[in-house]
């Protein structure tokens, strides 16, 4: 399968040429942060227990815009799943996780520097922008780390920074999400119809 990869160092990418005029609010981090018990990690602890079992595989509709597991879980993609390079190329993941149609998750990735994701706790949002990364935790807290390439010194960044894995190719789709501080939890993995 193809893999595309996209991290907290994506979000720290510079948004437009010039500077940001306003501070970053929040309380400001550092990788002790993500090492921890932080609100990301409750995001995907919550969600834990109403995601399909790793061990099977949900069929994609002809029109790409769902995934059906057997066991009632369904993935509603906002915009079709085109498993091809034209078909990918870009492609920004905005999805519902369902069971039985009751929510499980939903994860948007509106453009390059934002991801949020959101479960039984409510939203989590990081943002990357020249001044750092912003994140929003479901309970309101705001926490900041104002110097973004501090977070490319951190230990195990593929492990501890909120980040996602999709990878595809002719025969389906996978979406993982890390930062877990362990394995990545494996939200849906989808063959082709």
């Amino acid at each position: 399968m193809k893999t595309t990869w996209i991290c907290v160092a994506v979000l720290l990418l510079p948004l437009a040429c010039g500077e940001d005029t306003e501070p970053l609010p929040g309380l400001e981090v550092g990788c002790a942060w993500f090492e921890e018990a932080n609100c990301y990690r409750a995001s995907i602890e919550e969600m834990l227990s109403c995601l399909p079992d790793s061990q099977t595989m949900g069929l994609l509709s002809s029109d790409g815009k769902s995934c059906t597991y057997e066991s009632g879980h369904r993935v509603i993609f906002t915009e079709p799943v085109e498993l091809t390079a034209d078909g990918m190329a870009g492609f920004f993941w905005d999805f519902e996780l369902q069971l039985d149609g009751d929510f499980c998750m939903a994860f948007r990735q509106p453009d390059d520097t934002i991801l949020l994701l959101e479960s039984g706790l409510g939203l989590f949002r990081a943002e990357g922008s020249l001044q750092g990364l912003a994140i929003a935790c479901p309970g309101g807290e705001l926490y900041k780390v104002s110097n973004r390439d501090l977070l490319f010194t951190c230990e195990d960044p593929d492990k501890i920074l909120p980040s996602f894995t999709a990878a595809w190719d002719a025969t389906g789709v996978g979406f993982r999400l890390s930062g877990t501080g362990g394995s990545p939890a494996l939200i849906f993995n989808c063959s082709a119809p």
